[in-house]
């Protein structure tokens, strides 16, 4: 891309983003997303309450003034344990999500522009791993290597992984035949700097809306994980683990320890959903601006 292509480039784009408020899956996405990141950050180190510490005498108190949004089995703060989850999931799943792209992004951009064998061979093994549902490779490797942050952050990138890489591939094999592509060989720049310096910074776009729909993913997988007791263990704040344990108070009645968690996982994956979706609409290069 020339430099007065990028110039115009970034100016449609910086127009797009100052008018962002004109698509509402964007606004609403940030609106419930915003609480949820901001009180995993701040609220397991203002609450009163830790997210582990459990007090006898306090098992099952329902949501009032000091408990917001009550106890659960072991005496410990409801809200305190959802936002340091979120922590744990929410950080699990954009550490996995921002790998798993980083890879796919090399590798999808080096089988496109290079095609032949290798991208036979790539394609092949790609087509392998997504044969399987995302989850059971999750459940499988967990199983035998462990629960473990890294074992658990790995296999979610490799899941993701895959997903960058298709897609990434189908933008070089588009890209390599444009013209500033074909002048940068003419020139003589090497395999390497082509995909770097053109075939990647014009192929990413698509991707960082997958990311922000591939992080909600992640999050599922987590939750289901820590549901099935392979993920996080107590007392851990995770939110699967969470809705575990609260559906053992379910028949008794005490609600807010399964209902609060789950929200949790609902109103984020949905908010993640709807910025992709609105990240869509502002980086396509069809609208106004």
């Amino acid at each position: 891309m020339t430099t007065m292509g990028a110039t115009q480039e970034g100016t449609r784009l910086t127009v797009r983003l100052k008018r962002m408020w004109r698509y509402p899956s964007l606004v609403v996405g940030l609106v419930m997303f915003s609480p949820i990141l901001l009180g995993s950050i701040i609220v397991p180190f203002i609450s009163p309450h830790g997210a582990t510490e459990s007090v006898a005498g306090r098992q099952l108190l329902p949501p009032s003034s000091e408990h917001l949004f009550g106890t659960d089995l072991f005496g410990m703060d409801i809200m305190t344990r959802i936002f340091a989850g979120g922590r744990y999931d929410l950080g699990v799943a954009m550490v996995a999500a921002v790998i798993g792209m980083s890879f796919g992004v090399i590798i999808g951009g080096f089988t496109g522009y290079i095609g032949g064998r290798f991208d036979e061979l790539v394609s092949r093994v790609i087509e392998a791993l997504q044969s399987f549902p995302p989850f059971i490779i999750a459940l499988a490797v967990v199983s035998v290597l462990g629960n473990s942050l890294v074992v658990l952050t790995g296999v979610i990138a490799l899941i993701q992984l895959t997903y960058y890489v298709r897609t990434m591939r189908a933008q070089a094999f588009s890209i390599r035949e444009r013209a500033f592509v074909e002048s940068a060989r003419a020139i003589g720049l090497r395999t390497p700097a082509i995909v770097f310096r053109h075939i990647i910074p014009n192929g990413v776009r698509p991707l960082i809306i997958q990311l922000m729909i591939n992080v909600g993913g992640a999050i599922l997988i987590i939750s289901l994980l820590g549901f099935l007791g392979l993920g996080a263990q107590v007392p851990t704040p995770e939110w699967g683990s969470m809705i575990s344990i609260g559906l053992e108070t379910a028949i008794t009645g005490e609600w807010w320890v399964w209902v609060f968690p789950g929200s949790a996982i609902i109103l984020t994956v949905m908010s993640l959903n709807l910025i992709g979706d609105g990240l869509r609409d502002v980086l396509d290069p069809r609208q106004g601006g």
